[in-house]
This record gives structure tokens, sequence and C-alpha cells, in this order.
């Protein structure tokens, strides 16, 4: 049922699917297809700060200035902000995810270096995942990419304390719990009673909003919290500029994938391929 669900949108949008807990697979589908990852490159700029921090490049809560180069409209409350205003970098951190505020990741990334960003995300073996330039929206589409896989994994190795150090991973945990924006895979899992909550970064893109079309992002991905395991998921879609498929539909095949997979998770079923 899922792969037909999926394969109704084949010829218009990009869709990968990858869903894991500690003992198997969950799901996969094209989960190393490199796509648009929009959003989800927050959670590689946080994990750089934490390296900056763990290794003595970076305090952690310098002052960093709001300047004009770095605006950018959509999410966020940096943007309302006068120029010359300065904010400390680890309150810059939390906006970034907690509210996926724009302004606040361009400033980290300026603070970090795009570089330093993406040798951190090589060192930890994320294989197709890259930050390719700040989110000066709406200017600027395709700001990195990513897999499904390599996000998924992300969270998995988050939830093992794989980065560095529990304090470290705790920090992480804790500002992606906090995250606002759970409508895609959290939201439909709230009528389970053994659901508890979800660890989780999300993005999306209206790309026909922008002065010439460009194709739309709908992703999310994180750790989900039950009473019988944590498992990892992430869900990236990308829709063609073209199509007729609205984003209120991808989001409903979020809906539909999360709840299956929570569901083969918690009845220990059969890869659901």
């Amino acid at each position: 049922m899922l792969m037909n669900e999926i394969s109704r949108y084949s010829t218009a949008c990009d869709i990968s699917i990858y869903a894991v807990n500690d003992k198997k697979v969950l799901f996969s589908y094209h989960e190393n297809k490199i796509q648009d990852g929009a959003c989800t490159l927050k959670v590689f700029i946080m994990l750089d700060y934490v390296r900056q921090m763990q290794e003595g490049t970076i305090k952690g809560n310098e002052l960093l200035e709001v300047t004009k180069k770095n605006f950018a409209t959509g999410a966020g409350t940096v943007k309302f902000l006068s120029y010359g205003m300065k904010v400390r970098a680890n309150d810059l951190v939390e906006l970034m995810v907690a509210i996926s505020d724009h302004m606040a990741a361009n400033i980290l990334i300026d603070f970090l270096g795009i570089e330093h960003i993406n040798q951190t995300i090589e060192l930890f073996g994320f294989e197709n995942t890259k930050l390719l330039k700040k989110y000066i929206v709406p200017h600027n589409s395709h700001v990195g990419e990513t897999t499904a896989y390599d996000y998924a994994r992300f969270f998995q190795m988050l939830d093992h304390n794989e980065f560095y150090n529990k304090d470290c991973c705790n920090y992480m945990r804790d500002i992606l719990l906090s995250q606002k924006y759970k409508d895609f895979l959290a939201e439909p899992l709230m009528e389970y009673k053994e659901y508890l909550d979800m660890q989780s970064k999300s993005g999306k893109v209206d790309g026909r909003t922008f002065e010439q079309p460009v194709n739309s992002c709908v992703n999310d991905g994180g750790i989900c919290i039950t009473k019988t395991g944590n498992y990892y998921i992430a869900f990236l879609s990308e829709i063609h500029a073209q199509s007729d498929v609205q984003m209120t539909e991808m989001k409903e095949l979020m809906h539909l994938i999360s709840k299956k997979v929570f569901e083969v998770n918690l009845n220990n079923e059969i890869n659901i391929c």
C-alpha cells in the first residue's frame, strides 16, 4: 500500500525515506538519493558549533553582529532586530534549530566558516551531505544537500552519544526537542499512547513563491521517542516546480509513512518496504 502511495508521485516528486531502529531497517525508499536538504542542514551547523566548542576554537557565547548581508525573510525573529545589534552565539544556535531562524543560521555560518562546517560533516562520515551556501531567502534555493540515509544516521548517532560525549549530545537533543514545527512526522503519532515525543528538525521551501519558480521541499527527520524504544526516521521530498502536486499532499504522505513506521516498530513487524 505504501509503495503504491509513493509511486503516485514518482513523476512529479523526488522522495527518499529511511527509518531504522537499533535492530533493523523499518522502511527504506531511495535512501541514498541526494536531495535538497533545505533547513535539515541546520543540524550539521549545530554539530560544527559543538565541535568547535569541544576543540576550544570558540567559547560559544561570543556576541555576533546582526548585519544586512545576512538578511533573510521567512522563519525566525532575528530579522526584526536592528543592524548592529549583537546576539550570543549559543542563542543563535537555539533560534536556528528551535524556530528554524534563517538569519541566525547565516550569522553562524559566517562565524563558524562554511568550509569548517563541511569538514565536520565529512569527519563524522556523512558522505552525501554538504552545505553549499547561506539561507539568503528568497534569493537562494538549494542551500545544501543530503540523503535520507545520512539524515536518519545523524539522529541515530546523536541518540547513541557518538558526538563527543553525553553532555554534548544532551545539549543538541534538548534543542531538537524544543523545535516548534512538528506537524510533519510527529503530528500523526500523538494519537498513540506509546508515543512520547520527537527530537527533530523539519524544513520546507515553497519554490512556487519565488520570482522564478524552483522545486519545493518538504523535509523532516528525528529521534522518535516511544515507551517501547527509540527509532530514527528521515523523509525528504522535492516537488518539481512544474508539477500539480501540492505541499499539503506531501504532508499527508508523510503522515501516512510516519504512522506505518511507528506501528512496524511498535509491533516488531518485518520491513514494510
